[in-house]
C-alpha cells in the first residue's frame, strides 16, 4: 500500500504544537482558548484539591484517564492526548 499524502513531515510537527495545529483536523470546533476552557474546566471538576496539573503529569495511567474523559465529555474523539494536556499549561 503506497502512501501518498503525509499529514506531518517533520518530528516537531508530530508533536501537534498548539499554536499551528488545525483544530478541524481532531474535529474541534472550537479555538485554543476556548479548548484551554473547556479542559481546565474539567481538570478542576476532576481535581480540584487533589494535585495539580503538574502531578497529573506524574501518573502517566491517571493523565490517560483525564484525558479520555475530556474525549467522551466534548465528543473530540480524534483530540490527541499531548493536546489535551498541553491545553492545560494555556
Amino acid at each position: 500500500m503506497e502512501v501518498t499524502e503525509t499529514i506531518f513531515t517533520t518530528t516537531e510537527e508530530t508533536m501537534y504544537n498548539c499554536n499551528t495545529v488545525k483544530w478541524s483536523t481532531f474535529g474541534i470546533d472550537v479555538g485554543r482558548k476556548e479548548l484551554a476552557e473547556k479542559v481546565a474546566s474539567e481538570f478542576n471538576a476532576a481535581y480540584r484539591g487533589l494535585f495539580p496539573v503538574s502531578e497529573l503529569l506524574l501518573h502517566p495511567g491517571e493523565a490517560m484517564h483525564f484525558c479520555d474523559n475530556v474525549r467522551r465529555q466534548f465528543a473530540y474523539w480524534d483530540l490527541p492526548d499531548n493536546i489535551i494536556l498541553r491545553s492545560l499549561s494555556e
